[in-house]
């Protein structure tokens, strides 16, 4: 099983909640991303700077505001940012993150260390890269090989329990 350490984007761009929006739509274009993490900082166990999602802003919400008329020049990002911020964990299988984007109707999640640190962004995008058609069909040949060996073993059980259930 893969992790999402093993397909995640470690480089995620990242603001401050009090910024505004015109500042988000500049960052996004000039780093050709679909979202930005809106982060806060505070000090971690040895007195490093950690970054605490608190919320995140896609593309689709820049559009969105526009089509609201929304005055990107004095709109701050925390008064329209998505909140909560759904994450996982490094070790986490990518069946979780795949369920947890089902479930949640969502495209990306913020992936965050042992202290609600910030350390990359998986998404659909990098989910479906991730998943190698070949990998998946060898998988499903294993997996339909234990079944028809787990019928197998359960049919030879049940002849085996008759038979001694037989008189002799």
């Amino acid at each position: 099983m893969r992790t999402v350490a093993e397909v995640m984007t470690a480089q995620v761009v990242c603001a401050d909640p009090d910024i505004v929006m015109r500042e988000i739509a500049c960052r996004m274009t000039k780093h050709r991303v679909s979202s930005v993490v809106i982060v806060q900082t505070q000090g971690g166990d040895g007195q490093e700077t950690l970054k605490i999602p608190i919320g995140l802003v896609t593309e689709r919400d820049v559009v969105q505001f526009r089509a609201l008329s929304l005055d990107f020049e004095t709109s701050q990002v925390q008064s329209v940012m998505s909140t909560p911020i759904f994450s996982v964990q490094l070790e986490e299988p990518l069946s979780v993150v795949q369920q947890m984007m089902k479930q949640y109707r969502i495209q990306r999640l913020v992936v965050t260390g042992s202290q609600g640190e910030l350390l990359g962004i998986i998404t659909q995008t990098s989910l479906l890269q991730a998943l190698n058609p070949l990998e998946l069909y060898n998988l499903a040949k294993v997996l339909e090989e234990k079944v028809l060996q787990d019928r197998k073993s359960t049919r030879l059980n049940s002849s085996h329990s008759r038979a001694s259930r037989m008189p002799s």
